[in-house]
């Protein structure tokens, strides 16, 4: 064997070891591609699942606000025709509080007032309060 057949025995061992890390970085570039595609996909299908709950969760708050309102304009109506049993300043007062608190945390069910009913008896009448002195 001569120094020129030694070189070329080692210079086909060479490339075959190229040829097989050349073959294994084709086979990774492939799966990292296949795998990309694959989570682009999760991904667009995750924010189309969040964009129709976004709609869904939009439509119901808007069909709960208007129906708080539609509450709301009842409650002052019956608190007009009954100012003896709930004061209307009463009704105006906490639905401005309400609106004000449900705003800050994100209007939950505890956040809800719920008017304390006052009697004439509970209330003292502002006559009684005033003293009549004779100058």
């Amino acid at each position: 064997m001569t120094a020129e057949d030694d070189d070329s025995l080692q210079d086909t061992g060479g490339e075959e070891g190229g040829n097989d890390r050349g073959r294994k970085r084709k086979e990774r570039l492939e799966q990292n591609r296949i795998s990309a595609r694959e989570s682009r996909k999760r991904k667009k299908t995750m924010i189309e699942e969040l964009q129709r709950t976004v709609i869904t969760l939009s439509r119901e708050n808007k069909e709960l606000n208007e129906r708080n309102e539609q509450l709301r304009r009842q409650l002052v109506d019956i608190g007009s025709k009954y100012p003896n049993v709930v004061p209307l300043q009463a009704i105006v007062g906490q639905a401005t509080q309400t609106a004000s608190t449900s705003s800050i945390d994100g209007g939950d069910a505890g956040s809800i007032a719920t008017p304390n009913p006052v009697t004439t008896e509970s209330a003292p009448d502002a006559s009684e309060n005033t003293k009549k002195t004779d100058d």
